[in-house]
């Protein structure tokens, strides 16, 4: 798991003045970012090619487009230092914990998530300690 030192090193680097909501452009991206607009925040949606064009017609949410061959491409080196840069936040969803998967979000995503990363497999109901674990 990354650790909060590490995760607090990288907040430290950041402008919070000018901090970007980053989001995996699927089904939820256009209502997070649409969110973020709200809250006058900038954004970045990570697109896999062939899927940025709803984010594109929607010029007013999406203030730049990480545009990837594929979602995991986010785990390179170069585009988590491109999300660095901007001063992202990255806002889970489904399509996040499913495209790059729990281990390179908790082990290698050196990114700032919204929230808890180690939290994100409760959401799964096939795992013991799931969302309903939690609720009771």
């Amino acid at each position: 798991m990354i650790s909060l030192q590490q995760i607090a090193s990288i907040v430290n680097q950041y402008d919070l003045k000018n901090v970007t909501i980053g989001t995996i452009g699927s089904h939820s991206a256009l209502e997070i970012m649409d969110g973020a607009k709200d809250e006058n925040m900038k954004t970045v949606c990570i697109c896999q090619k062939g899927r940025d064009l709803p984010y594109r017609r929607f010029k007013r949410l999406v203030d730049e487009i990480l545009l990837l061959e594929k979602f995991s491409d986010i785990m390179n080196r170069e585009n988590q230092e491109r999300l660095r840069e901007l001063n992202t936040i990255m806002v889970a969803h489904r399509a996040f914990t499913a495209y790059l998967g729990y281990e390179n979000i908790e082990n290698n995503l050196k990114v700032p998530v919204f929230g808890n990363r180690s939290l994100l497999r409760a959401e799964e109901r096939t795992v013991p300690r799931n969302q309903y674990y939690l609720l009771e």
